[in-house]
């Protein structure tokens, strides 16, 4: 049991239960209930304390996507960091830190109660919870593996960037021939919106194409839900 990731995890969906009724979450309008000053810069990420609170300073060339989790990124830190007591992230590996700040970001901005309810109503539909929460295409597919038993295959160009699962559940390293199909059929229909699905005697896979394509990167996120692997 990681009690710190516990703390955190709990830290950033009370952010989002407290200040909102349904995705959503407004990092902006949050940032300003919570006293945390946002101000445009050229230079990298990164949140100081002034006499003023807080100020994030964050790079405005930043697509709207990243920008949003970036901002969800500096308020979970800066909530860590101001907490009575401080949650101790400093102490750990700068990796372990940025890590556990990411799942926070992504807690705030898909509480899993609310995730699980668009996703159950939706039959984890990814375009419309990626549209609902307004986030990024992996961001989304990710999240599903934490509320439903699934493995999210992320693929730049047709090459497997990104391969995982819900935990505990086993699932194989390789792409099965069905999921290669689906994806190669997204592939092949780009830039058609529409998704892939396809069953097999163990799973049934939905790949989808992250549209619009970015920087020349054509990528797709398959989701696959095992009956017995």
């Amino acid at each position: 049991m990681d009690d710190l990731l516990d703390l955190i995890r709990e830290l950033a969906e009370g952010l989002a239960l407290a200040h909102f009724d349904g995705p959503p979450v407004d990092v902006v309008a949050l940032a300003e209930r919570l006293g945390i000053a946002v101000e445009p810069t050229v230079a990298a990420t990164r949140w100081t304390l002034r006499s003023s609170g807080p100020v994030v300073s964050l790079p405005s060339d930043l697509p709207p996507e990243r920008a949003r989790f970036t901002l969800a990124h500096e308020i979970v830190e800066i909530q860590c960091a101001l907490a009575s007591p401080p949650l101790p992230i400093v102490r750990d590996e700068a990796s372990r830190a940025e890590w556990l700040i990411q799942v926070g970001a992504s807690d705030l901005l898909m509480p899993r109660e609310w995730f699980e309810r668009e996703g159950s109503a939706s039959d984890w539909d990814l375009a419309y919870l990626r549209e609902c929460f307004d986030v990024s295409w992996e961001a989304a597919a990710r999240r599903v593996t934490v509320c439903t038993p699934a493995t999210c295959t992320i693929l730049d160009n047709q090459q497997v960037t990104a391969r995982l699962g819900s935990p505990d559940l086993r699932f194989p390293r390789s792409l099965d021939p069905s999921e290669r199909e689906a994806v190669n059929e997204v592939y092949a229909a780009w830039p058609s919106p529409t998704p892939q699905h396809r069953e097999g005697p163990h799973f049934r896979c939905t790949a989808w194409p992250a549209l619009p394509e970015r920087n020349r990167i054509r990528r797709v996120c398959l989701l696959t839900y095992p009956v017995e692997w």
